[in-house]
């Protein structure tokens, strides 16, 4: 899905009827979370014609870097957030260690605490390039406590 892209307006409006006939079938409580690499307004816009309140948007820090996208923008659309995606980019969009890459941890974590953020967060940080995952793991969680 990483290269689903919506290149025109009849995209956009399927993509906002599909979804608003999909959370027809929801249970209480259930979610749809969208995961975009929208430009940050047209994102605010795609998220407000669906305008209901089981479907959100996901989040994803790494992504976001990759694509240089501003922050104070993206903001615009945070109140629709319900699950970020710990990531991290560089500058040739490729997946490296959390703080390795051009995410903007310390501003976004400050922003998350200003908003007193509720939702979820799921780690998509990049694999060891060794197959020592769990030590990566580790690595990317001593990163990330100095902003929790």
């Amino acid at each position: 899905l990483e290269e689903a892209k919506l290149n025109t307006r009849t995209d956009e409006i399927r993509l906002v009827n599909g979804i608003k006939k999909l959370s027809k079938f929801l249970k209480k409580k259930h979610f749809i979370l969208i995961e975009s690499d929208a430009k940050p307004l047209d994102l605010l816009k795609i998220i407000q014609s669906i305008n209901l309140k089981n479907v959100g948007l996901n989040y994803d820090i790494g992504n976001s870097a990759g694509n240089k996208y501003n922050f104070n923008l993206e903001k615009k659309y945070f109140k629709h957030v319900k699950n970020i995606h710990l990531k991290d980019k560089d500058a040739k969009q490729k997946s490296v260690r959390l703080g390795n890459g051009n995410a903007d941890f310390k501003n976004i974590f400050r922003y998350l605490k200003k908003i007193k953020y509720k939702g979820t967060f799921g780690m998509q940080a990049a694999r060891s390039k060794y197959d020592f995952h769990l030590a990566e793991i580790n690595t990317n969680f001593k990163f990330l406590r100095k902003y929790l």
